[in-house]
């Protein structure tokens, strides 16, 4: 997300004018070009930036190749209009509007996800080497969106057009567009220096006129509904209509010389403060952190993977506006975030307020006081280079407690601009002798590890050692014991060797499949439960169960909570049972429901309190948003209580499967007028298990078993 609104008038045209638009840059050099490549990160972008430069080359008889990124179905979030609809109005528009500009170009369609580039570099990097192999020619010119534009896509899709240029030796220019809209003319955000412009002939300028005007769903609006309105604003037409075409030529980065006199397409050093500064001047979020479903999920598998629930002290470098810092602060007593900028510290202090001490630093030369025993590293390390990244981590194990973890997340994919890769980055970290890998996760986007100060064994083999270590003195005293003489002479003597006869018995190792004894006896325990409950479990599936065999003969089915008698006709009430070794207090669930039984409610249910920490990140995100912590959510899944079977079928009947069935079900009864009783004494812990007890989930338990048996039973039942 960027700072600028589209629906606000912008930088007025007249001042770019004003300021010399057309005629302060130099001219662009087209001599010895024979192939031209436009990349466009949303339709109608090629149009509005460099149409003109299209019309010029394919009048030349020159191969031309458009290709957009993506398709575009996000240009209006808040429309009434379907995605895929708006998806296939911008391709039509978006194939007219190059048939406008030169029938000869083709026309190379991506469809990457609109607002999603980030995540897809390398299926948009081979888009664009499969269009420069196409097009073909030996000195090709590849044309992109500005990297400085301020929108997210844009800049992605310049930075890898920049590297596939750089890679093959290509020329690279670049069109601003929103540069237009909210740059000041005076301000030091505009590259005069790198600015050229083509004049543009009465031609050039009706064919881009009329390639623009073929955006219809961007330039009008899609109807008179709030949400619908255009996108491209009044002034954004008049920057399109210039008689000349400003686009932007940098030097490419093989020719820009580093710190130390090489040159090379990644800079020489880390990257500093001037460079951060710049990125965020005129962007609230220029990484997306509050928007973006990357962000959000990648911050839940980090903050799920902490392997404690609570730390004393956290340290996160590289802070940025607090997003993922306000995650850590519900976790640990202090956080401390650093950043190298102010403008997002500002935002970060906005954000938390107390809950965290913000610092600007110039790290690693510059370091928080104090020690941590957690250390966050999240997308932060490749802006260092291999000298300062070292020092990071040195700077890192010194502050570091003897118990601290440290927790490194890298974005995998390579960007020209970063001293370092993400790959690179992971491997020096989990290659420091000094820490050891607790956890490891990888995936295409991001990489993370977990690590810890060696040794970092966990707690079940540090008591295995203290066993082990108990044998072995127990055995030394023996030895000692017969060393010594006769055992009748040794006070205790027999006494202890009973203590290690009965510990050899129940020790740590079996003699057969080296698990310990205590589990056999375990699962043995284990079976021997189990059995009346699966038999229990087959008897309901084919319907010969004692409440299948009270339903056919026409009463109701004793269960916990509920009287034995059959209820009056009309007031009849289907009720679950309660699983008491899972559900925390059974006998707290029951009171309720007998309770709102006697004053007539319809439906009583428990309130849902999971626990977040034990769930995955997906089921937590899925929780979250639709639930409030802290209220009264009601719960039917597992703990249904007093639900009337009219209620159920005037609410629309059970869900076919068991995915949030249980509030959906209560909403719905509410709607129907139906009395509904959340009790927040009643309390339904969740888990992580994905299998339920009840075979084929709980809602086919009651769709299946109570309410077919109910119809079988005939209306002497009701």
């Amino acid at each position: 997300m960027v700072s600028f609104d589209h629906r606000e008038p912008g930088t007025s045209e007249d001042a770019w004018a004003a300021a010399g638009i057309c005629e302060r840059p130099r001219p662009l050099d087209l001599d010895g070009v024979d192939a031209l490549v436009v990349l466009a990160a949303h339709p109608d972008d090629e149009s509005l930036g460099a149409g003109g430069l299209v019309h010029r080359v394919g009048e030349r008889g020159l191969p031309v190749t458009v290709v957009v990124a993506t398709d575009g179905e996000g240009s209006h979030p808040g429309s009434s209009t379907p995605p895929a609809t708006l998806r296939a109005v911008r391709r039509r528009e978006v194939v007219a509007a190059v048939g406008e500009l030169c029938p000869a170009v083709r026309v190379v369609l991506l469809g990457l996800p609109d607002g999603g580039l980030r995540e897809h570099r390398a299926a948009l990097e081979r888009g664009v080497a499969a269009a420069l192999d196409l097009t073909g020619g030996d000195r090709p010119l590849l044309c992109t969106p500005w990297r400085g534009d301020g929108h997210r896509d844009h800049r992605v899709a310049g930075e890898v057009a920049a590297a596939v240029a750089d890679a093959r030796g290509v020329r690279l220019v670049e069109y601003p567009l929103w540069l237009w809209h909210w740059g000041d003319p005076a301000g030091d955000d505009v590259p005069w220096d790198d600015l050229r412009g083509l004049a543009l002939s009465a031609a050039e300028a009706a064919a881009k006129e009329k390639a623009v005007a073929a955006h219809a769903s961007q330039v009008r609006p899609l109807s008179d509904r709030a949400g619908d309105e255009a996108v491209v604003g009044p002034e954004m037409l008049r920057n399109a209509a210039r008689p000349v075409e400003v686009l932007v030529e940098a030097p490419a980065p093989r020719d820009r010389p580093t710190d130390d006199g090489t040159r090379g397409a990644r800079p020489g050093g880390s990257l500093g403060r001037d460079f951060f500064d710049r990125f965020y001047t005129g962007r609230d979020d220029p990484w997306g952190f509050e928007s973006r479903w990357y962000e959000e999920r990648k911050r839940a598998v980090l903050l799920a993977s902490l392997p404690r629930r609570r730390f004393r002290c956290a340290l996160e470098l590289g802070c940025s506006t607090g997003v993922l810092t306000s995650g850590l602060a519900a976790r640990c007593d202090r956080v401390t975030g650093v950043d190298v900028a102010e403008a997002p510290l500002a935002a970060a202090r906005h954000r938390l307020g107390p809950d965290a001490t913000l610092l600007r630093l110039d790290t690693p030369r510059d370091w928080p006081d104090g020690a941590f025993d957690l250390v966050v590293l999240s997308e932060v390390l490749y802006y260092y280079d291999r000298a300062d990244l070292d020092r990071a981590l040195d700077r890192v194990l010194g502050s570091l407690t003897d118990d601290g973890v440290v927790v490194a997340c890298h974005w995998r994919h390579d960007v020209p601009e970063y001293p370092l890769g993400g790959d690179e980055v992971a491997g020096r970290v989990r290659a420091r002798p000094e820490l050891g890998v607790v956890a490891h996760h990888e995936e295409e986007d991001f990489v993370l590890d977990v690590l810890a100060r060696r040794p970092c064994r966990p707690w079940r083999a540090r008591r295995g050692s203290c066993e082990r270590r108990a044998a072995a003195r127990g055995a030394r005293r023996r030895a000692r014991a017969r060393r010594g003489g006769a055992a009748a002479r040794v006070p205790g003597l027999r006494a202890a060797r009973g203590r290690a006869s009965r510990h050899r018995a129940s020790g740590p190792r079996a003699p057969r499949d080296g698990r310990p004894r205590r589990v056999h006896r375990r699962e043995r325990r284990r079976r021997a439960r189990g059995r009346p409950a699966r038999a229990r479990h087959a008897a309901r599936r084919r319907g010969r169960g004692p409440v299948a065999r009270r339903r056919r003969r026409g009463a109701d089915a004793p269960g916990r909570g509920r009287s034995r008698e059959a209820p009056s006709r009309g007031r009849r009430a289907d009720l679950a049972r309660v699983h008491r070794r899972r559900l925390r207090g059974a006998r707290a669930l029951a009171r309720p429901a007998r309770r709102a039984r006697r004053g007539g409610r319809d439906v009583v249910v428990g309130t849902v309190r999971p626990r977040i920490e034990e769930l995955s990140p997906d089921r937590a995100a899925a929780w979250l948003a639709s639930h409030e912590p802290g209220t009264a959510n009601g719960h039917v899944h597992g703990a249904n209580l007093g639900v009337r079977l009219s209620v159920y079928r005037a609410a629309g009947g059970f869900a076919p499967v068991p995915e949030h069935e249980d509030v959906a079900l209560v909403d719905a009864a509410r709607r129907t007028g139906a009395r509904v009783v959340a009790d927040a004494e009643a309390e339904v812990l969740t888990s992580a298990r994905l299998v339920g007890r009840t075979p084929g989930g709980y809602a086919r338990h009651l769709r299946d078993d109570l309410v077919e048996a109910d119809v079988a039973a005939g209306p002497t039942s009701r």
